[in-house]
């Protein structure tokens, strides 16, 4: 199985990166995207394929001794530079020990070598202390480096590299890596993978969170009794979840939409067997009858949902915001 095959998502750094593979590579390569969207593991796989002794378009062969050594993390001329354990960044010495004294050092057992740096823990000592090395780096030496965030790295630096972006994954894949990695069912992944941001790393550590599925279970209930709750009710008991839970808005209006999609969806289509948020379809199936309830209205409805987040974001009245869209959904819902 080659290197890539295996890695779900990122089809065009995949697309960009395989022609190098099999061609003549560049020698400093940068990784770039959000934290938890899979850096390290694309980078390691790329220099697993820059090692192999016969890479495919998908990387790595898999089976010749390059790849064995380096699945096993035995391989003398693969490098990882990251900060020691305790440690916050990675230390200068690290830097001219493991980098700028061994570069001119033929390899052993691949025809390259191959230097995997974290950058979002290299200081500006010791980028400096780098920088040398790739302004002159041998033919026989290959850098990846892989950063968060950009603005943290030399702009001499970010000229001497290839750019590699890796972007969000689309809800699909987040869902299938969920269902092949953290045992959810489709309505679980679903419901994370919407909230994920299509970050893997992100998805994963929610995969076992209670506490995303106690907001999927508020926000149904809510839904369920919006049409018929009290407005003092509305504005202090179900307000108070928003207010206790105010460091995860954005996780809550995310399902909120959802949920509010998934009326959308009865409304077409009253047996569709996969709802993400909403539990008591036949509840809901009644309510969209009795009050006549529209995808416009649904789409009002999730307006001010959205609505609600780009004040939050701005800073509005978080009460203010929250109440406004309460009673706004409230209202879509009860007299569409």
């Amino acid at each position: 199985m080659g290197s890539f095959s295996h890695m779900i998502g990122q089809r065009v750094a995949k697309n960009r990166i395989r022609p190098l593979l099999q061609g003549r590579p560049e020698q400093v390569y940068l990784i770039t995207g959000p934290e938890g969207i899979g850096k390290r593991m694309f980078a390691s796989e790329m220099a697993k394929a820059l090692l192999c002794s016969q890479p495919n378009e998908n990387g790595g062969c898999g089976i010749c001794g390059p790849c064995r050594y380096f699945e096993e993390s035995t391989h003398p001329d693969f490098i990882h530079l990251s900060p020691q354990p305790g440690e916050k960044n990675i230390r200068v010495a690290q830097v001219r020990d493991k980098v700028v004294s061994d570069v001119f050092l033929y390899p052993q057992i691949s025809s390259r070598k191959v230097y995997l740096i974290e950058a979002d823990y290299l200081n500006e000592e010791g980028q400096n202390a780098l920088l040398k090395t790739l302004e002159e780096t041998p033919r026989s030496v290959i850098v990846i480096l892989t950063v968060s965030d950009t603005d943290k790295l030399l702009d001499t630096i970010i000229s001497r590299s290839v750019t590699v972006p890796l972007t969000p994954n689309t809800d699909t894949e987040i869902q299938e890596i969920l269902l092949a990695g953290a045992g959810l069912s489709a309505k679980e992944a679903a419901l994370v993978s919407a909230v994920s941001k299509g970050i893997p790393g992100v998805a994963l550590g929610m995969a076992g969170d209670e506490s995303l599925s106690e907001i999927r279970t508020v926000v149904a209930d809510l839904l369920n009794v919006m049409p018929v709750i009290r407005y003092s009710d509305l504005l202090s008991v179900r307000y108070g979840f928003f207010e206790e839970n105010k460091e995860r808005i954005g996780e809550i209006l995310t399902v909120l939409e959802m949920g509010l999609g998934d009326i959308a969806i009865l409304i077409s289509n009253p047996s569709r067997p996969l709802l993400r948020v909403v539990d008591k379809r036949d509840n809901i199936i009644r309510m969209i009858e009795k009050n006549v309830i529209t995808h416009l209205s649904v789409d009002r409805a999730s307006a001010a949902v959205s609505a609600a987040a780009r004040a939050i974001s701005s800073n509005y009245s978080f009460e203010s915001s929250v109440c406004t869209m309460l009673l706004s959904i409230q209202k879509e819902l009860s007299h569409a």
